[in-house]
């Protein structure tokens, strides 16, 4: 039997990892009871910690501080400048409770944004930055279109892996490409990379596609991060 590796007193994010509970996930991954910063404690598989897809209890994601989501305050920005944008108010949650607030761009357009994506550095602009791309010949149009394919149309070779298994584009990109695009010039997308060097993948497979879990890997990466069979 593997040694299970130590992780008791380690920091991952916002997250110390406390003990061993004894319970594995259906791939035998150790669940480690942890406390998060803001006070909230929860059980997380190693694999997650470890590769950095959880970092807090979930305060982060959904803008609170103090008590954690339970009894803590929504995180207030208000006036803060982020990249070109300014925070005006926090207007609620999006589906996947991730705290939405309204910016005013230094352009002059005002829009709803994710306060996790924006404070990360994944968005910095109303997405004014981008001018059209040219939609016959620019790869990463196409890599939009694909991912959206995958996971909406049923048609789609792919479909049977991504939507008909419940995974989803986030709302921001769904209905934007230039949101799409800002988060991956803004994340080292290189458009001159050779075909298979760049390739589109999301860290928790099992995830959506999302600011959170995606990054540009090369085709072997993407491959050796493929869901388990069950």
């Amino acid at each position: 039997m593997a040694k299970v590796r130590d992780l008791s007193g380690q920091r991952f994010g916002r997250l110390v990892a406390e003990y061993d509970t004894g319970e594995r996930t259906k791939h035998r991954s150790v669940i480690w009871h942890c406390r998060c910063d803001c006070g909230n404690e929860i059980d997380s598989p190693a694999s997650a910690l470890v590769s950095g897809n959880t970092s807090s209890c979930g305060c982060l994601r959904n803008g609170y501080v103090g008590g954690g989501i339970g009894g803590g305050k929504p995180i207030d920005v208000t006036g803060q400048r982020f990249g070109k944008l300014t925070a005006i108010k926090r207007i609620g949650s999006d589906r996947y409770r991730y705290s939405l607030w309204e910016f005013q761009c230094d352009c002059g357009n005002k829009c709803v944004k994710q306060l996790h994506s924006v404070k990360r550095g994944e968005v910095t602009s109303c997405g004014c930055n981008f001018k059209p791309y040219d939609h016959n010949n620019e790869r990463l149009y196409r890599m939009y279109h694909g991912m959206k394919a995958r996971c909406y149309n049923k048609n789609n070779s792919g479909y049977k892996w991504y939507g008909a298994l419940g995974v989803k584009v986030c709302d921001e990109w769904l209905n934007d490409f230039n949101v799409f695009a800002e988060w991956a010039l803004a994340n080292g997308y290189d458009k001159t990379a050779p075909r298979g060097r760049f390739t589109l993948d999301r860290i928790n497979p099992y995830g959506n596609y999302e600011p959170s879990n995606c990054r540009w890997v090369s085709i072997e990466e993407q491959q050796r991060n493929k869901r388990h069979a069950s």
